[in-house]
């Protein structure tokens, strides 16, 4: 329309990251704004045409040439050079066609995908993977398809001629007297007109009234297990319809066929001049103006012809039905190894939302919505539950434990001793049957810490750490056994060691919650983040160091005395042992040790000698154990303690 008046084409210098905003020129009266096509590329004619404006944009000079085109449609029909004047198009029928519904589905479940470890419903611990799945057609579509029907007239001219013949009469006398006319002078003229008739063609054919196309954008999974709560999938191995549409419907009248001829006429007025008359020639005007031939616009989608626009006489054909979607691959909308982050404590049944997203193709026709987003119903639940189990022991140090009857329901723990607690990660949970992944085995991957707590001051092992009573006490996950040493000022008695494995979800203020916030054993009940244990203890004393000083036997008198009546001793005893306590050396042989035997005489002449019966002997020993006190379980001093040397008379 370049050249007509209220238009121009238009060349504007594009400069690199300025805004810029085209909108058509106002048409006036006299014009109809239909539309634009827009490109990068080149030429836009063969595009589909789009409503309003091409909106602001800001040039990023990755492109030279931004191309514009405006539509434009004359009002009251047009008149063709040379041919008819024919009526603006208006629709007529329509086909419309839609599926907009994408009949989407989702599901969260535990990895891998076919071999779930564990059931989502049931529990899934921290620091294990989920998978999400959506599933849904591979494409949205809504179409209309319209047919614009019109006319087109011609104004016909038909050429008709005629030859025109009579007998001009003459006077002659009678015989008798008189006169007569006697008609026989031929008389011939022609005579030609050229009447306008009227001619009427409709047409009609078929175009894209909209044509509104959408692949899948993307799909967002919201659960409260999921780190920040959701997952964005966007699509693998997805390939959209491939469609090309072309709005370029349109009419092609033929141009006036002229002045149309019809077969020559004759007509005899006998002795007159006959009247001119027109004969009705519409059938020679009507056989003279061929149909208007049409073109639809055109559609291909997925390699089949929709909308054919193969040029034909009057109407075009009618357009076939979009191919329907069907649902994408199981891979295309597929997100594994979304692991769960440890910070997220227990929870149960947490619901699960979504959304998936359509984005409007290139090539669509009169589309409204550039996005489309759907809820997604019907998503299963996640229950979050990290397990930990414990099952503590502690040693019973039965070969040291001296008591005539030893408490069999307590480990025995003896002063200034060794001990070592077992704190396994593995046992049983909750039983695999109902609840996969858990049953009896190993959690350790799910452990913050453990921790064991002794109501009484205790050393490391290497007695280069010191635990003040009733302190948690941390152990490394995957240490099984931990040794720890009991000092000497622990008073005896009974005592219970806590335990409690504390889960790697379990909130930062554990430390401050009380017991009731650990459950025995394994913690079953998800509103645990802890497994408590508790082991029943005896802490006790030792008798050591046992010697026999002197013997009333007279044949043992040299052995204890210097000499015969002397009350000097000789310092010889006779010891449990040759080792002192702590397994080192004593010094003494093994000769001078109890019990004392016939052998343990040491003069020459006595080697077979045993004592008699009747004679007293007397005897030391030391004991470990610690009575209450003011100033020793304060200053906690490691010391030894020794009675007095006792004296007993045995008959």
């Amino acid at each position: 329309m370049d050249g007509v008046d209220g238009f121009a084409n238009q060349e504007v210098r594009l400069e690199k990251d300025q805004p810029y905003n085209f909108i058509h020129t106002a048409p006036g009266e006299k014009y109809t704004y239909e539309g634009h096509k827009k490109s990068t590329q080149g030429d836009p004619s063969s595009l589909s045409r789009k409503s309003g404006d091409p909106g602001q944009f800001i040039y990023n000079g990755q492109y030279p040439v931004y191309y514009v085109y405006f539509y434009y449609q004359p009002k009251g029909g047009t008149t063709i050079p040379n041919g008819p004047r024919c009526t603006q198009p208006v629709p007529g029928r329509t086909i419309d066609g839609k599926i907009m519904d994408p009949a989407v589905r989702a599901m969260i479940k535990a990895d891998l995908r076919g071999n779930e470890l564990f059931d989502v419903l049931k529990g899934i611990p921290t620091s294990e993977s989920l998978y999400g799945n959506v599933f849904s057609r591979d494409y949205l579509f809504q179409n209309k398809f319209v047919q614009m029907t019109g006319t087109c007239e011609y104004t016909v001219k038909v050429n008709q001629k005629w030859k025109l013949t009579w007998k001009d009469g003459r006077t002659v006398s009678l015989p008798g007297g008189g006169t007569t006319t006697v008609y026989d002078i031929p008389r011939e003229i022609d005579d030609e007109r050229n009447p306008e008739y009227t001619v009427i063609r409709p047409y009609a054919y078929w175009t894209i009234g909209e044509l509104s196309v959408y692949n899948i954008q993307d799909a967002v999974l919201q659960n409260y297990a999921f780190a920040g709560s959701e997952i964005t999938i966007t699509p693998s191995g997805y390939t959209p319809p491939e469609f090309q549409a072309e709005t370029t419907g349109d009419k092609y009248p033929a141009p006036q066929p002229g002045i149309v001829p019809s077969p020559p006429q004759t007509r005899d007025g006998g002795t007159s001049r006959p009247s001119m008359r027109e004969d009705n020639l519409q059938s020679y005007a009507e056989a003279a103006v061929p149909d208007v031939q049409v073109e639809n616009d055109s559609l291909v989608f997925k390699g089949e012809t929709i909308m054919d626009k193969q040029r034909t006489a009057k109407e075009g054909p009618q357009p076939g039905q979009i191919p329907a979607p069907v649902e994408i691959d199981p891979d295309v909308l597929y997100s594994p190894y979304n692991y769960i982050p440890s910070e997220k404590t227990n929870k149960k049944d947490q619901p699960s939302t979504g959304q998936i997203r359509y984005t409007l193709a290139d090539g669509s026709v009169e589309a409204e919505e550039e996005e489309l987003a759907y809820d997604i119903a019907g998503i299963n639940t996640v229950t979050v539950h990290t397990p930990v189990v414990n099952y503590s022991l502690v040693s019973d140090d039965q070969p040291h434990n001296q008591k005539t009857v030893p408490n069999m329901n307590r480990s025995a723990l003896i002063l200034e001793r060794p001990f070592t607690v077992r704190m396994p990660t593995s046992g049983q949970h909750l039983d695999v049957g109902s609840y996969p992944g858990y049953g009896n085995r190993d959690y350790a991957k799910y452990y913050r810490i453990k921790q064991v707590r002794f109501p009484f001051d205790v050393y490391s092992e290497d007695r280069t750490q010191f635990y003040p009573r009733n302190t948690w006490i941390d152990v490394p996950v995957y240490v099984l056994d931990t040794t720890f040493y009991l000092p000497v000022w622990v008073d005896e008695g009974d005592y219970q060691v806590q335990f409690r494995n504390i889960a790697e979800n379990a909130p930062d203020d554990f430390e401050s919650m009380s017991r009731s916030n650990a459950q025995p054993d394994a913690n079953t009940d998800l509103t645990y983040h802890l497994a408590s244990d508790e082991v029943s203890v005896e802490v006790i004393g030792r008798l050591y160091d046992f010697e026999i000083t002197d013997i009333a036997d007279y044949n043992w008198e040299l052995v204890f005395r210097r000499f015969k009546g002397s009350i000097a001793p000789t310092w010889i005893s006779y010891w449990t042992g040759t080792k002192n306590i702590d397994g080192d050396k004593r010094g003494n042989f093994s000769q001078f040790t109890v019990p004392i035997r016939p052998g343990s005489h040491p003069l020459q002449g006595y080697q077979n000698v045993a004592i008699k019966t009747g004679y007293h002997f007397k005897f030391d020993f030391k004991r470990r154990i610690v009575k209450p006190s003011a100033t020793v379980p304060l200053k906690r001093i490691h010391e030894r303690f020794s009675t007095p040397s006792i004296f007993v008379v045995c008959d």
